[in-house]
């Protein structure tokens, strides 16, 4: 018998995931003692089975993910492009977690999109 798919038992487990990931991702390449804050990422006021509710998910987890890595990565080009590099790992490593159809395709299309520009 499987785990009940309930939507506090995913919203904890989410959670959880996005403190490690903050905490193991958000180090930057250069010296620092620095680690990024926590972030919570709430979506349980969300159907993410649907195509809207995914992409509200992933505009969340970006969010999440910019405030990561903002204040870590400041300065000329080069630091903006590991921040841009941050954000993108965070959103990568939160939507593998949550591993949901709906979210990793709206992530996948969202990849496409940005390549083809």
């Amino acid at each position: 018998m499987g785990i009940p798919n309930h939507p506090a038992r995913r919203y904890s487990i989410f959670m959880f995931g996005c403190a490690l990931l903050a905490m193991a991702a958000a180090t930057p390449a250069f010296a620092t003692d620095e680690l990024g804050p926590d972030v919570t990422v709430r979506y349980h006021d969300l159907d993410i089975n649907t195509p809207e509710g995914a992409g509200e998910l992933l505009r969340r987890i970006r969010t999440a993910a910019a405030s990561v890595c903002d204040p870590i990565y400041k300065g000329p080009l080069s630091t903006k492009l590991a921040r841009d590099r941050c954000i993108r790992e965070l959103t990568a490593k939160a939507v593998s977690q949550v591993n949901r159809p709906q979210l990793v395709a709206a992530y996948e299309s969202s990849r496409r999109k940005t390549r083809a520009s």
